[in-house]
């Protein structure tokens, strides 16, 4: 979601709604780089398996 969305959604809702917002959205970014770095480490992996065979 976009940040023009999000806040077209919330409106002029609470400051603590806004925070609570960015902080699911943090939250999103931390997960989809983790899930970055396993994809990559994965790829490593089955690269060196491949090497050994």
């Amino acid at each position: 979601m976009n940040e023009f969305s999000l806040s077209s959604w919330i409106g002029s809702g609470s400051e603590g709604a806004h925070v609570e917002i960015d902080q699911i959205a943090k939250g999103s970014n931390s997960w989809s780089a983790l899930a970055s770095q396993l994809k990559e480490l994965a790829q490593l992996e089955m690269a060196s398996l491949e090497g050994q065979s």
